[in-house]
């Protein structure tokens, strides 16, 4: 027959209730979550493939007017240039591409509000595609930052920065240069220099 101590068996159904009804210390705030959440959903209508369905978020206020960033090296200002980008990359793609997947690796989301509606946001993926050649390309990366602000007019959230950075798949071995092309294409890109798919 064991015999506990009274003070010890107390502590230890002490320890017990606090360790059952304590939140993990790393637990994500619901902000974040919801952050990270409406990301998820929005990343695939933004970025540009072979499809006509990207240019919704130019024009409904997903990004702001003012949207600064990024492309690899390519400074982007403003929402024209941002769309005349995307319009070359689609471009590119419906000309050389049977398939492009991205397949997301992760999302982190830092709400600087209880409710996320405005924070930042890094996502990574990698990506792959075949050409309307046959050749098939895989092990590309992917990632973008992100700054989300509220929209108080429009009562949705609005990407302010949008700072990609992208390597191909298999580069160097990639079959064309994005980033020529677009140099060749325009100076800088705007939503003009392409046209509606």
């Amino acid at each position: 027959m064991v015999l506990i101590h009274d003070g010890l068996l107390s502590a230890t159904i002490g320890v017990l209730a606090v360790i059952l009804n304590a939140r993990p210390a790393n637990a994500i705030p619901p902000g974040a979550v919801a952050l990270a959440e409406w990301f998820d959903r929005t990343l695939p209508r933004i970025f540009p493939n072979t499809t006509d369905g990207w240019q919704e978020c130019f024009e409904d206020g997903t990004f702001h007017p003012n949207v600064v960033g990024s492309y690899n090296t390519l400074p982007i200002n403003g929402l024209a240039e941002l769309k005349g980008l995307g319009a070359l990359i689609s471009s590119l793609a419906t000309e050389q591409l049977e398939y492009f997947v991205l397949e997301p690796t992760a999302t982190v989301a830092f709400a600087t509000d209880e409710a996320g509606h405005s924070g930042l946001i890094t996502y990574t993926g990698k990506s792959s595609l075949r050409t309307k050649s046959g050749a098939v390309y895989a092990d590309g990366l992917s990632s973008v930052s992100v700054t989300v602000e509220w929209d108080e007019a429009l009562q949705k959230r609005a990407i302010t920065v949008w700072k990609e950075v992208s390597t191909p798949p298999n580069f160097p071995d990639y079959p064309w240069d994005i980033l020529a092309a677009v140099e060749q294409h325009s100076e800088p890109p705007t939503g003009r220099v392409v046209g509606e798919l």
